[in-house]
């Protein structure tokens, strides 16, 4: 993203954080275990960190505080939300999405990654990042 549409670094990644977040908080449509895991652990490992950071009683009160936490910092730091508030124009967008799309799927850091992303599931996630606003909850 930051090499297509010259944006640094850092602010494409708190653009694209809440949504990766949620995204990984849900559960994967085909889980492939990282070495050492038998089950998927991301939503109670998220859950965990937003009980420990921002309290909550419950897994889903804990992960909401815990994304509301990262909005709240995002926002105090003035960071854009979207791809569109950097100026990026949606036909421009829109036409180099399938290989944003592609080169995301092709990372080797997806290795790392919680969730194994389908290439649909990445274009939703960059689509996300283009429009800002709300992410969606999984």
């Amino acid at each position: 993203m930051g090499a297509r549409f010259g944006i640094a670094h850092g602010r494409a990644n708190g653009i694209f954080l809440p949504h990766v977040l949620r995204y990984n908080a849900g559960l994967p449509s085909k889980f492939m275990p990282a070495p050492g895991y038998s089950a998927y652990v991301a939503p109670e490992k998220y859950a965990q960190l937003g009980r420990v950071v921002f309290g909550g009683r419950e897994p889903d009160e804990s992960r909401h505080r815990l994304f509301q936490g990262v909005e709240d910092l995002l926002d105090r730091l003035g960071m854009p939300r979207s791809l569109r508030s950097v100026g990026i124009a949606e036909d421009e967008f829109e036409a180099a999405l399938p290989a944003l799309a592609m080169t995301a799927f092709s990372d080797l850091s997806n290795r790392t990654n919680p969730r194994m992303p389908l290439i649909s599931e990445l274009t939703e996630l960059l689509r996300l990042g283009y429009a800002g606003g709300e992410p969606r909850a999984d």
